[in-house]
């Protein structure tokens, strides 16, 4: 929230600057708006702000990641593979690969007792 109050004041502050120049007088203020083609319109201007500003530049991308800490938060823990080869450089009886055992496990994580919903709610804090 405190991200988007900081690309709001820059807005603001730009506009404070005089880059947008109300018209000269007030009496024509809808021929001249009407006829008049401005330089700058607010859109340019907040996306000229936005791609110049390193410090904005730096709190769109902080929110990115927050954004995605977020989402990655709700997802399950990834399954992992392990892969184990014992006896293959032995002796005797248990010289070559004649003996040799290979074990191949998949682990899948269950969370129980509303873990991964706690997680969630804590990222999206």
């Amino acid at each position: 929230m405190l991200l988007r109050c900081i690309a709001f004041g820059a807005l603001c502050a730009l506009a404070g600057f005089g880059v947008f120049t109300p018209p000269a007088s007030a009496g024509s203020e809808t021929t001249a708006l009407s006829t008049r083609q401005s330089g700058l319109t607010w859109e340019e201007a907040s996306t000229r702000v936005l791609h110049s500003s390193p410090d904005l530049t730096v709190a769109d991308e902080e929110l990115r990641a927050v954004e995605a800490e977020a989402l990655q938060a709700g997802r399950w823990p990834n399954p992992e593979l392990t892969v184990s080869l014992e006896n293959v450089a032995g002796e005797g009886a248990y010289q070559d690969t004649d003996a040799a055992e290979l074990t191949v496990a998949l682990n899948q994580p269950l969370e129980l007792g509303g873990k991964r919903r706690l997680r969630r709610e804590a990222a999206d804090i």
